[in-house]
């Protein structure tokens, strides 16, 4: 999505507000499966010829815990806020707190893109206190007991366990 920012460089208005659904998050997280297109709605405002690029992203997605492998439904409300600048205005183009106006459009995949990957949990779980899944016959461990043993003998001391039951 590329926004016209014409009207602010010419000095006919200073605000301009956005509002879009943007669909390129499934190449940035392959992982997640997005419910819906990120919902993207904001604003670009000058004042004393600083630019301030405002915007508000709804996502919703799916996802499976970390633990047990419950597959979970998450949405989150994200804001990012930072200067916007004309390209050759500054001294250092790589300069991260700026968003770059080429061609007077400013280009919003990138800061959108930037905000998710920052913002996304790089791993979910259904409750903070989740057991996992019992690492020998793979139950969810969240919904019960399932009997396997937890104590296991050091495969190197095996020889010394099997000598020990043989003398009693």
């Amino acid at each position: 999505m590329r926004v016209d920012m014409t009207p602010i460089l010419t000095g006919k208005s200073d605000r301009i507000c956005f509002a879009f659904d943007w669909e390129g998050m499934a190449e940035l997280f392959p992982q997640i499966s997005f419910e819906k297109p990120v919902h993207v709605e904001g604003e670009v405002t000058e004042r004393s010829g600083c630019m301030l690029l405002t915007l508000r992203a709804e996502v919703s997605y799916v996802t499976e815990c970390a633990r047990c492998l419950k597959e979970l439904h998450r949405s989150l409300s994200l804001t990012l806020s930072k200067n916007a600048a004309v390209s050759g205005t500054l001294e250092d183009q790589d300069d991260d707190d700026y968003v770059i106006i080429e061609d007077s459009a400013l280009s919003l995949e990138e800061p959108v893109g930037e905000l998710l990957f920052l913002e996304l949990p790089s791993r979910d779980l259904c409750i903070e206190s989740c057991l996992g899944l019992c690492p020998k016959c793979g139950k969810n461990r969240n919904e019960g007991d399932c009997g396997c043993t937890t104590k296991e003998i050091d495969p190197r001391l095996a020889v010394l366990k099997k000598f020990l039951d043989n003398n009693e």
